[in-house]
């Protein structure tokens, strides 16, 4: 027996990457009515193992929605920006002179900063802006001053929210992972039992399964996994 062959038995048949989650608890599933009589204790545990998976795997369909459209709300705090600033510019000009030290301040790039600013130099820009705000801001009348103030404040507020549900994301991932390994254990668990009792007789084996699910699901991925490649 060849090396390859004799560590392959003593592994997991249902731990391979190109069985996705989905094929797995679709497996688990359309098998059950097959062993469930035969085998109780080890269909509960496939099915309490695919009923977790299904849980944990629409968890992260929905936070991934959630941290898509706390990136939308980011987004479009920096579409927003340049129209906020083109907005006061004439003011804060009228007020502190478009040649002083205090417009250049608010305005040392002129609007063009604003246009082209990147998420990753937002938060010094935005706390210049606040700075600026503290030291020139007294000439500024009260509605101009309440819009620069909230600038800085408002960023925070999206990028922390979007940070948020980044981290979210990450902790549902990795319960989905947790609840695959879980899928596995219970299908193998059920597996090694009708081998036991069926060992030599692999048509009986097979016939607690419905094999064409998984094969399906094994084409599909790579199937899947070959247009992802083009």
């Amino acid at each position: 027996m060849k090396q390859s062959m004799a560590r392959a038995m003593f592994f997991n048949p249902y731990a391979r990457k190109d069985y996705t989650l989905v094929g797995l608890c679709l497996f688990g599933t359309g098998s059950y009515p097959l062993f469930k009589a035969e085998f109780p204790d080890e269909a509960a545990a496939v099915r309490a193992a695919v009923d977790r998976a299904v849980q944990e795997d629409s968890e992260v369909a929905l936070a991934l929605s959630d941290q898509k459209a706390d990136t939308g709300d980011l987004d479009a705090y920096m579409e927003a920006l340049p129209r906020v600033m083109g907005g006061i510019e004439d003011k804060i000009a009228a007020a502190l002179g478009r040649d002083s030290k205090g417009f250049k301040a608010f305005f040392p790039k002129g609007l063009s900063e604003f246009n082209k600013l990147a998420k990753k130099r937002a938060p010094a820009v935005l706390r210049r802006i606040s700075v600026a705000l503290d030291t020139y801001g007294a000439g500024l009348d009260d509605g101009t001053k309440g819009i620069l103030r909230g600038l800085e404040s408002g960023w925070t507020a999206a990028r922390e929210q979007q940070q948020s549900q980044m981290g979210g994301l990450s902790t549902e991932r990795n319960e989905r992972g947790s609840a695959r390994e879980e899928v596995e254990e219970a299908l193998w668990n059920l597996a090694l039992a009708v081998l036991a009792k069926y060992k030599g007789d692999p048509e009986k084996c097979l016939s607690f399964f419905r094999m064409h699910l998984l094969k399906e699901v094994h084409w599909a991925s790579e199937a899947a996994g070959d247009a992802e490649a083009q």
